[in-house]
């Protein structure tokens, strides 16, 4: 019996390009047969996810969030990894690359979205368009490719999160099937920091018992070339600051919850 796949969900802006690049150069490093990492629905890599252990980018299969859902007749079971960024920062960094510099090939200058065609530079006009990002996404099941096509519309006709939906996100979460991976364990200069975060990975994927762990075995740090033009960081204000926090409530209690630690509000 294959073991369940574990799917990375993808949080815009956590560290998404170096986990993917992490698996790849692992996958090309120690190849399986059958290969251990898929990559549906993306350019390059292995598409069949049926002997896989681990999925990048499987949203259109998988469906994204809470993919603990019971196993379908034609899915194996599955689990899921997932980047968390402390969300003050990764909104600043949300709005630098993909509003300012017009990031992932215009998704928010006229791909998706216009939100950044006639005014690049309103930060405030950003915070507001599709706040609690984190709890929206891990309090339910999204399928196929529905939390994408909402959170680039800004959840239109959703109602305001509530408590309940945080506890739902940080049940998900916490579970033994989930794992969180922290952005700052990523960029740290730390290298037993980093080792740690990679031991924990291997650990929940199965150790020796998964082709996908024995694969990161010799990786001691995480990679962290980006192919994109640096990124300018939006300077926030502390206004910019407290409206930020006031409107990502959800997203700092759960990030509290999970990391231990407060926003930098």
């Amino acid at each position: 019996m294959p073991r369940n796949l574990a799917q990375y969900v993808k949080v815009g802006k956590t560290g998404t390009f170096t986990i993917l690049e992490l698996l790849l150069r692992a996958a090309i490093a120690a190849p399986g047969a059958p290969p251990w990492l898929c990559t549906p629905n993306m350019p390059y890599g292995n598409s069949n996810c049926a002997v896989a252990e681990v999925a990048y980018g499987a949203e259109r299969l998988y469906g994204s969030g809470d993919v603990t859902r019971p196993a379908t007749t034609w899915q194996r079971g599955h689990r899921f990894f997932t980047t968390l960024r402390e969300p003050v920062e990764r909104t600043a960094s949300e709005f630098s690359y993909f509003c300012v510099g017009c990031g992932d090939n215009n998704k928010f200058c006229s791909r998706m979205n216009a939100a950044c065609v006639e005014d690049r530079t309103n930060f405030t006009t950003w915070v507001q368009r599709a706040p609690a990002q984190y709890v929206r996404r891990f309090s339910r099941f999204w399928p196929g490719m529905s939390y994408l096509h909402a959170y680039t519309q800004g959840f239109p006709g959703l109602p305001p999160v509530t408590m309940d939906d945080v506890e739902r996100a940080a049940r998900a979460l916490t579970r033994e099937s989930s794992l969180v991976i922290f952005t700052d364990e990523l960029n740290t200069s730390d290298m037993a920091t980093q080792r740690v975060a990679l031991d924990r990975l291997r650990a929940w994927l199965g150790g020796n018992a998964s082709r996908a762990a024995r694969a990161l075995e010799n990786v001691t740090r995480f990679p962290h070339e980006n192919a994109g033009a640096p990124e300018t960081r939006h300077a926030i204000t502390a206004a910019e600051r407290r409206l930020v926090c006031e409107l990502n409530w959800a997203d700092c209690l759960l990030y509290e919850r999970i990391r231990g630690r407060p926003c930098a509000c």
